[in-house]
């Protein structure tokens, strides 16, 4: 019998615990295997410190991996970061937030040419963190929109839809 311990960056008591004996599969705490995992909010604020330090020091081979290079499953590993960075930014916990306006900033201003045609997609979210009331948020929002002014311009990038 062993103890599978799933997502180690998940809070203890979220844990998921799985015993297995003989090929035979049982869960512990009654949830579906096919529900996704929730992220833990301070895993996922060090993880996008740690993306804008790499984004921001680590060119070109940062730059190659992100806009050219393959995922396993033939997807390019921009997809999965922008789509994290949407989420990031849509957050309801300040910190998530706050790091996902950093990261966006930064590769707007690191990879100009590379995000031209998806930042129409990140701009209504960005424009909505404009809250003096969420300050460092703001901050950062505002941050976004003076860079994507000064790379791409008022007309927004000119990527279309954004959607690509």
């Amino acid at each position: 019998i062993s103890v599978e311990l799933k997502n180690e960056c998940r809070d203890y008591n979220e844990y998921k615990k799985t015993v297995r004996n003989n090929d035979t599969e049982y869960t512990l705490n009654g949830r579906d295997d096919n529900e996704p995992e929730k992220p833990n909010k301070e895993f996922w604020v060090c993880s996008l410190d740690l993306l804008a330090v790499l984004v921001e020091k680590c060119n070109p081979t940062i730059r190659h991996l992100i806009w050219n290079e393959k995922m396993d499953n033939g997807g390019f590993y921009y997809q999965k970061l922008l789509e994290m960075l949407y989420c990031s930014i849509c957050e309801t916990h300040f910190n998530v937030r706050r790091n996902g306006l950093a990261l966006l900033g930064d590769i707007i201003t690191e990879h100009p040419s590379d995000m031209k045609h998806h930042i129409n997609k990140f701009l209504k979210i960005v424009i909505a963190n404009l809250n003096y009331d969420w300050q460092t948020v703001c901050t950062n929002a505002s941050w976004v929109i003076g860079q994507s002014l000064m790379k791409y311009g008022p007309n927004n990038g000119g990527g279309g839809g954004g959607d690509d």
